[in-house]
């Protein structure tokens, strides 16, 4: 389906490195556009997805524009840590057939430039036939094999860049690496030679369901429960057993470090039910949040894992980080592994956390689950009592089929103190 032309001269002329001291003038009419995609893993033979897409077009040595959106990929987020990205951002994100439309029209009649462009190549044939959309050969141009060929030690984007004095920004995000592609093709644009694309027919053509939706034009989260509470609950005199219960129903509401609006609908119901004012709810908003932040500080560091769960809680309950005094007691537990002891079990997605200085494997997260008394199960079924993942947003199948039973979800960083277990 995809025709490659390399920087290596191998079984074409139309793109080619230059050897000579007076290079040839370049086509100023050579339309091309640099991509980059980012992915939840490194092959879609391992069912991974494209979860950011980004172009940047040009035409000879001059850039023209760039387009970029998240891509919801309805499966597991993956390697968040790299680029950034996690399930709440792309929960409701376009899918890559909702936006056909405009990346069919950027594609159309241009050279695509890719660093290690096998990569991205894989992945664009992959989502498009997932699509049902076929295209005639596309002509590709790989910087990683331009760039070495041109004398390049290494072969990272980063840094090619800085090998060729090529400004690079924001890097593993879509629009961050186009651009540096972009770059390096600009700066090695008089020591190529690149043709126009000839015709491309027939080129098929599609109308964009969905709205693109940029990485720095995420939509913000909808208005807290603590807001809208504020707005309507009348003030009626409590009491400490009436929050101690309102406490316990916070704590389970806010393990899968969601809030749905089921969720938010049942706890305002259960603090009418419980009598609870304004303030005696903010009030157990704070020491829910508290109690995060002093477990989060016992071992006297906070890490960056930490540092997203806290500002995840943080934000669902409406509260500042800022103004938050953790209570003085040492490390506690939300629970304790006696109160899931018989229970069922099931881990999806990448583990984040790290026990004793490694990362926690599925394997070790079983034999800790086993060794505490749970049962572990292989999948989702309607019998299961508990499934944990490290990203509360995760849509992979066994996430989404625990949210249709109604089943239990719980984020690592919930789940390890419940079982009492020491994690960072």
């Amino acid at each position: 389906m995809f025709r490659r032309l390399r920087a290596l001269g191998r079984d074409t002329a139309v793109v080619a490195a230059s050897e000579v001291q007076s290079p040839p003038e370049p086509s100023p009419q050579a339309a091309w556009v640099a991509c980059d995609f980012e992915t939840t893993g490194l092959h879609p033979r391992y069912h991974h997805r494209v979860v950011e897409v980004a172009f940047v077009t040009g035409v000879g040595d001059r850039i023209e524009g760039e387009w970029t959106s998240l891509i919801c990929p309805n499966r597991d987020i993956g390697a968040g840590n790299i680029h950034g990205l996690y399930g709440r951002d792309l929960i409701n994100a376009p899918r890559f057939e909702q936006l056909l439309g405009s990346m069919l029209e950027v594609l159309h009649g241009r050279v695509i430039v890719a660093h290690n462009a096998r990569f991205d190549e894989v992945f664009l044939e992959a989502e498009l036939s997932r699509a049902r959309v076929e295209l005639p050969p596309l002509p590709w141009l790989c910087t990683l094999e331009l760039t070495r060929r041109l004398g390049a030690a290494g072969g990272r984007l980063q840094d090619c860049c800085a090998q060729f004095g090529v400004q690079a920004t924001d890097a593993h995000t879509a629009l961050g690496d186009a651009r540096a592609v972009a770059g390096l093709m600009i700066r090695c644009w008089d020591r190529i030679e690149l043709e126009p694309v000839t015709a491309q027919a027939p080129w098929p053509t599609a109308t964009d369901t969905a709205t693109a939706c940029p990485r720095s034009s995420r939509s913000p989260e909808r208005d807290s429960y603590l807001r809208r509470l504020a707005m309507s609950r009348p003030s009626v005199n409590g009491g400490h057993a009436e929050l101690a219960a309102y406490m316990e129903l916070l704590d389970r509401v806010l393990e899968d470090r969601r809030v749905t609006d089921q969720e938010t609908t049942e706890l305002s119901a259960c603090a009418d039910l419980l009598g609870l004012s304004v303030e005696e709810a903010r009030s157990a908003h704070r020491q829910y949040l508290g109690s995060v932040v002093a477990i989060a500080k016992a071992d006297g560091v906070v890490t960056e894992r930490e540092r997203r769960d806290l500002a995840s809680v943080a934000e669902l309950l409406g509260e500042s980080l800022d103004d938050i005094d953790p209570p003085a007691a040492s490390r506690t537990t939300q629970g304790n592994s006696g109160s899931l002891c018989g229970l069922t079990v099931c881990f999806t997605g990448a583990l984040e956390c790290t026990l004793e200085g490694e990362k926690i494997t599925r394997e070790r997260a079983q034999e800790l689950a086993t060794r505490a008394g749970l049962v572990v199960q292989p999948r989702v079924t309607k019998r299961l009592d508990i499934l944990v993942c490290a990203d509360p947003a995760s849509m992979s199948g066994k996430a989404k089929t625990a949210r249709e039973y109604g089943t239990r979800v719980l984020t690592e960083t919930a789940f390890w103190p419940l079982i009492g277990v020491e994690v960072q």
